[in-house]
């Protein structure tokens, strides 16, 4: 299955979305970037949708403000910068995908995955909260903790070092489970 389609508009199989963002400086073409992609920086303000409010891991959190934050192929990212009932500050990664149920598809997928590898890694991604629909609109979101994004690209031996780490705590929660049957 591939896609074909124009800078507004991607099919996928026999699914058609209309696509308002796409990072097409970064994604476009046949070449492999020569330059580190940018560190994100905080852009205009964005709107969240309701659900995304309810969505909050904390009873009571009030939003201060949403800023988009960096880039994304597919849809959108922010920062939202939140007051939790007790005064502390607290700051939410969002991510959004309105392409419907391939949206859906992609939201709940990175949700899942950061969920199994924060209970393996959980220094290696951030603590991911929720992900749900927007009530005004087909758009997907995913609630995380907020990270700064550090060195980009990570420097390869530190990296693949977390990652050898998180595979050998995987395989032994799969021993530790299994001697447990």
């Amino acid at each position: 299955m591939g896609f074909t389609g124009t800078l507004g508009e991607i099919v996928l199989g026999t699914a058609t979305t209309k696509l308002e963002s796409i990072d097409v400086v970064r994604h476009a073409g046949n070449d492999v970037p020569t330059e580190p992609p940018p560190k994100p920086t905080l852009g205009e303000d964005y709107e969240l949708d309701e659900a995304v409010v309810n969505c909050l891991p904390i009873r009571g959190t009030k939003i201060i403000s949403a800023r988009k934050y960096g880039v994304s192929l597919w849809g959108q990212t922010a920062k939202i910068f939140a007051e939790l009932p007790g005064g502390e500050k607290m700051s939410y990664f969002f991510k959004s995908a309105p392409c419907g149920n391939l949206g859906r598809a992609m939201i709940e997928g990175e949700f899942e995955s950061l969920k199994d590898i924060h209970k393996v890694a959980p220094s290696f991604v951030p603590i991911p909260y929720g992900w749900g629909k927007y009530l005004r609109e087909d758009t997907y979101f995913l609630l995380a903790q907020f990270r700064e994004i550090g060195q980009q690209p990570p420097d390869p031996i530190k990296f693949t070092a977390c990652l050898a780490q998180m595979h050998r705590n995987s395989t032994q929660q799969l021993v530790t489970q299994h001697s447990h049957r």
